[in-house]
């Protein structure tokens, strides 16, 4: 009983070079997962199957089957790999499974290109542009990189049935990335559709990894921006600077990078540039992909970011944020919490009077007690309660 990845050889079609494995279950069921670049898209040289290892690791892992990989794969990656997989069989064992991965043939990739020659992963967000910014200006000392390139992925926050949506982001990241003399690269994917449900969290990393190793022919370096910092780690988590490493091969080393900064002095940062205050792109609940709301959390959280950082609302944001929009922000996990605790004791630490604070203060309040109590309460329940608490706090009125 074993899983079978089997990976065709790649075809043009439509102008877009295809490459399609197909993994295989023993009963008979088979998953499709396949990458799509355009033709003629400079630095594209898979030359083994370690990105489709990648892409397929946590199906195996859920399944709890071995898998065999119908190809050539990197020795030193599945020695990674047999370490990333201890790190999630350890944490959900409920979840996931460690298993054997075997292949055809086990032979490193022969590399030519330099040593510095890196490509970032780039959503047009605030941790992507923070990494590619920050290299480009030589601000990361001796970590820095020279990134000429970044991948834009089409099918995970954006997805594959709006390809207009994903056109119009593809082409503000490389108005973005073109003012710092990068190159916007893409790739589209299926890989989402094979992890649905809640896991996407847990394999979102591997699926960004997957996708820049498709590059690794003409690339040494892959950079992936940091979520979260050192002082607000969980294990596990899709990607993390204590695993994201595991992604790496002996030709291409997987980088994950600024954990050693918060979101708030990335922030700091991403204001020097210029043309990332025009176009970031930072929402994933809108309506629109391709642009910001500026009234979800993630918004509203950006703003507060760029606020304690003396910018008031950057252009890429369409709304400031209101006392009213913080004190509707319940049902806040850990993580979550503690980002916003930055942002607040930022404010205070630079003694801001604004009417934002009380209120960012009272809702992260709420949210701490609520963090204790039963959270089975419905959604519609936790709400009535909450506001019917508000009205008893003066800092609404103001």
């Amino acid at each position: 009983m074993r899983i079978d990845l089997r990976i065709d050889e790649p075809i043009e079609k439509e102008g877009q070079v295809v490459w399609t494995s197909v993994i295989e279950m023993p009963q008979g069921e088979r998953e499709p997962l396949w990458f799509r670049l355009p033709v003629g898209q400079p630095g594209f040289t898979i030359t083994n199957h370690d990105p489709f290892v990648l892409a397929t690791l946590f199906y195996a892992m859920r399944k709890g089957l071995p898998m065999h990989v119908h190809g050539c794969v990197s020795p030193s990656l599945l020695r990674n790999l047999e370490e990333f997989q201890w790190v999630w069989a350890t944490c959900k064992p409920d979840l996931y499974h460690k298993v054997e991965i075997t292949a055809d043939r086990e032979e490193e990739a022969v590399t030519t290109v330099g040593a510095e020659s890196t490509i970032c992963a780039f959503s047009g967000g605030l941790d992507s542009a923070f990494s590619i910014y920050r290299h480009k200006t030589e601000q990361a000392g001796r970590l820095n990189r020279n990134i000429t390139a970044g991948l834009m992925i089409d099918g995970f926050d954006i997805p594959l049935v709006q390809p207009e949506t994903f056109e119009r982001a593809f082409a503000n990241s490389a108005a973005m990335l073109k003012s710092l003399d990068v190159q916007a690269l893409r790739v589209t994917t299926n890989f989402k559709t094979i992890y649905p449900g809640s896991t996407w969290r847990h394999v979102f990393g591997i699926g960004v990894a997957a996708c820049v190793s498709l590059f690794k022919g003409a690339f040494q370096v892959g950079i992936k921006g940091s979520e979260h910092p050192y002082s607000n780690l969980v294990l596990p988590l899709g990607s993390s600077p204590l695993t994201d490493w595991m992604f790496s091969s002996q030709s291409f080393t997987f980088v994950h990078d600024g954990a050693a900064f918060t979101r708030n002095q990335k922030a700091a940062i991403v204001t020097q540039w210029s043309e990332a205050m025009r176009r970031l792109r930072v929402c994933w609940e809108g309506k629109e992909l391709d642009r910001n709301c500026g009234k979800c959390e993630k918004c509203l959280r950006t703003i507060l970011n760029f606020k304690v950082n003396g910018v008031e609302k950057p252009l890429c944001l369409p709304f400031d944020v209101t006392s009213s929009q913080i004190l509707n922000l319940h049902g806040m996990h850990e993580g979550l919490i503690l980002e916003f605790e930055e942002i607040l004791d930022a404010a205070k630490r630079i003694n801001v009077k604004a009417k934002w604070v009380g209120a960012l203060e009272l809702t992260l309040k709420w949210n701490r007690r609520q963090l204790g109590r039963d959270r089975a309460l419905p959604e519609r329940i936790r709400a009535k309660i909450y506001r019917k608490l508000a009205d008893k706090w003066p800092v609404l009125q103001r």
